[in-house]
């Protein structure tokens, strides 16, 4: 005891020491720097502190920043590639957070670090081929140090939001409160959306960088829906049904005016899995065909004209492609240019890939850039990464306990197929508007079954306990 109480004691003197230090070293930086640089790191260092305190904390305050978050465009790029560089106020904040909570871990070992999950090991695989593929680019020159340090820091930052809830969550209840509080930043999303319709053009995330992005807005969107469908589907309660379905419809809406073609395909690849996983499938196959149906009334002229035009060529345009005698659009035309540059790129290097931005070559295509970057050993963990998540949520779909756990579950793997499809257009799976989300769903689909399991059994027992043990004492029971 006295070992252990020695022990404390030092930490909170090398906690305090540490305090004091990082105080003296932030003060200089926020006398000599401008009011905005001062602010930010001012801002920094509280939420540090709130995430030291409190993980729960720091778990809302990044749900709340998904998608709400402003921009910093920052110059920065491989040698083979330089381009501009959308950091995001969410980047910063999970390696604030990330910092805060691996400090707190250090001091309190009770806490742990990365708790024991099936998603563990293909995280690792896909880590390592991310940090070696780059390593060997930047040993080679293909990228500057500073360059691959970045990206793989985008690359893997989604995983520590993930051990975080993991790591902290340990009851329902906290489960319902994590989900409701990002369908409220989906609602404000919506809306945000919906008032930009009247405006024309294509409908986006707020804090964009200069002519938005679309596709990332529809990715969200896709996902979000699939969760909102799932809890729908498997709820028995009619009020909340009628929320749910209000919700859909606002997702519908902006959905539709992104004009991302690669995120109505993926909400088409989204809905059949919802078909063929619910047992209310009559009723989506019903539905589906009632909107076909009824698609000439209620399709807007823009979403119609946009996804016509993917089949109408310029004339004039040399890069014109064609699948099937059809002939393409410049901007599907490109995509699948660059994506067989890519594939012949690979084949020269078909191991270990280019490394992160090592390949020259920007891509819109989570397969192909995945495939480019870190060959074919980070594609084997992308794919086995994948795979454990839909076998999770798929296992957890079967065997949940309750209706939330259950739409929940069904959700997420309809929204998972759904991304699947958006990353053909699209980097889906290194994008943080889509990523953080995604990753806090992949928690809590992991850990709620057992959770509930866990409440079902002590609730049992206790019910156990309360029972009268002899005849004599239920006749005497109050009625």
């Amino acid at each position: 005891m006295a070992s252990l109480e020695g022990d404390i004691s030092v930490r909170v003197v090398l906690l305090w020491i540490g305090a004091a230090a990082f105080v003296y070293l932030l003060a200089g930086p926020i006398a000599t720097t401008n009011p905005s640089t001062s602010l930010m790191i001012a801002l920094g260092t509280i939420v540090i502190i709130i995430a030291f305190l409190s993980t729960e904390a720091a778990i809302y305050i990044l749900i709340c920043s998904m998608l709400l978050s402003p921009e910093l465009t920052a110059s920065q790029g491989g040698i083979a590639e330089e381009r501009s560089v959308a950091i995001r106020v969410d980047d910063i904040l999970i390696l604030l957070i990330g910092f805060s909570w691996f400090a707190k871990s250090a001091i309190r070992k009770e806490l742990g670090l990365f708790p024991h999950t099936p998603l563990n090991r293909p995280i690792i695989v896909y880590t390592a081929a991310c940090v070696l593929s780059t390593a060997i680019g930047i040993g080679v020159g293909r990228i500057s140090a500073l360059s691959g340090v970045f990206y793989v820091l985008k690359y893997i930052e989604y995983f520590v939001l993930f051990f975080m809830v993991t790591n902290y969550m340990t009851n329902s209840k906290q489960a319902k409160a994590f989900v409701i509080t990002a369908l409220v930043t989906c609602v404000i999303i919506c809306l945000y959306g919906i008032i930009q319709i009247p405006g024309g053009g294509r409908v986006s995330t707020p804090f964009e960088g200069q002519g938005g992005e679309p596709n990332t807005m529809g990715g969200y969107l896709v996902l979000m829906g699939a969760i909102v469908a799932g809890l729908y589907l498997c709820s028995s309660s009619p009020r909340q049904k009628r929320w749910l379905a209000v919700l859909i419809g606002l997702i519908v809406l902006p959905l539709l005016f992104t004009l991302s073609r690669a995120s109505w395909v993926a909400a088409g690849g989204m809905y059949l899995a919802l078909i063929v996983l619910s047992d209310r499938r009559v009723i989506l196959i019903f539905s589906a065909v009632l909107i076909v149906a009824l698609s000439p009334i209620l399709i807007p002229k823009q979403v119609t004209f946009r996804a016509i035009s993917t089949f109408q060529s310029i004339r004039g345009y040399s890069g014109t492609e064609k699948i099937g005698g059809l002939s393409l659009d410049p901007s599907t035309s490109s995509r699948i240019t660059t994506n067989r540059r890519a594939f012949e790129a690979w084949l020269q290097n078909p191991i270990w890939g280019y490394g992160i931005t090592g390949a020259g070559i920007f891509l819109d295509s989570q397969y192909f850039r995945t495939l480019v970057e870190l060959g074919l050993i980070g594609s084997i963990g992308f794919l086995w990464l994948v795979w454990t998540a839909f076998r999770v949520g798929k296992h957890n779909f079967l065997n949940a306990k309750s209706e939330f756990s259950k739409g929940l579950s069904l959700g997420y793997i309809a929204g998972l197929v759904g991304l699947l499809v958006h990353g053909i257009g699209s980097t889906t799976f290194i994008i943080i508007r889509i990523m953080e989300p995604f990753w806090l769903m992949t928690a809590i689909v992991l850990l709620l079954p057992t959770i509930e399991e866990v409440e079902q059994e002590v609730e049992e027992e206790i019910q156990g306990e309360e029972l009268p043990a002899t005849p004599l004492a239920r006749r005497s029971r109050p009625v």
